[in-house]
């Protein structure tokens, strides 16, 4: 997959103009050989054949990017906060006693 986007790389082709080349061919398997090498050619090719799909599927994440997942990612933010204050609590109380027994 990362030799097939980087042959696109290479061509200075993105992965929608190379996917627009291979559904507008005559010859899908060889445009996808040719864009995307031959080690990857059938990538390009199913990639090609879901386009709709694939950005379906992308809105989708992009909305649990707002939703569940931000209020998991908050949950978890708020947990490591909380711990770090209790982490800075604990070792203020022990420098302080450190403090008061070398008086």
């Amino acid at each position: 997959m990362a030799s097939g986007f980087a042959r696109l790389v290479d061509k200075g082709l993105s992965l929608d103009q190379a996917l627009a080349k291979i559904n507008e061919s005559t010859n899908k398997t060889s445009t996808a050989a040719e864009l995307f090498g031959t080690e990857a050619f059938t990538l390009g090719l199913i990639l090609a054949d879901n386009v709709e799909k694939t950005k379906r599927l992308a809105d989708e994440f992009d909305n649990l990017s707002e939703g569940a997942l931000a209020k998991l990612k908050d949950e978890q933010l708020k947990s490591v906060d909380a711990q770090l204050k209790v982490l800075n609590s604990t070792w203020e109380s022990f420098i302080l006693l450190k403090t008061v027994k070398e008086f």
